[in-house]
């Protein structure tokens, strides 16, 4: 099996590094996994693990050291949203992802959720969100990758 490269160097650029002892560590940021995920499901959508992974990050971004980000800077995505924070902070992980991605691998990302996010043709990737949802609710799920997809193509 051959895996695709893309997304590696954002996530190594723009890691969070962790001082562990005498040891600096770099990990991924949520944005920066957050592609990273979407890259692995889109090569292995067979796979539980890559759609859990990705829902856990969509579905508690706001929680991953967001909040303040998000009711601060994020005004114009609450109300863009209803003042819905999950909505919202799916909003936010799109743009922040858009901003550590290259151009390749916004391309990428963009067709993956243009094939396989698609309500009316392929919605596959959907329904993988939705089965990681508490209620397993079709619209919920369909309206975070929609949100999703907005803050990426909104920058």
């Amino acid at each position: 099996m051959r895996m695709k490269v893309l997304g590696l160097r954002e996530a190594l650029e723009h890691s969070i590094i962790v001082h562990i002892s005498s040891l600096d560590v770099a990990f991924a940021s949520p944005a920066g996994m957050a592609i990273l995920k979407l890259i692995a499901w889109g090569e292995r959508r067979h796979e539980v693990k890559e759609k859990a992974d990705f829902a856990f990050i969509l579905t508690h971004y706001e929680r991953a050291g967001n909040e303040e980000r998000l009711y601060e800077e994020g005004q114009d995505l609450l109300q863009a949203t209803g003042f819905n924070a999950d909505l919202a902070a799916a909003r936010l992980l799109g743009r922040d992802m858009v901003r550590i991605m290259r151009p390749d691998t916004k391309t990428e990302i963009v067709s993956l959720l243009e094939r396989h996010a698609d309500p009316e043709k392929n919605d596959e990737l959907i329904i993988g969100l939705r089965n990681q949802l508490p209620g397993k609710n079709y619209e919920a799920a369909a309206a975070l990758i929609e949100s999703l997809r907005k803050g990426i193509q909104e920058i």
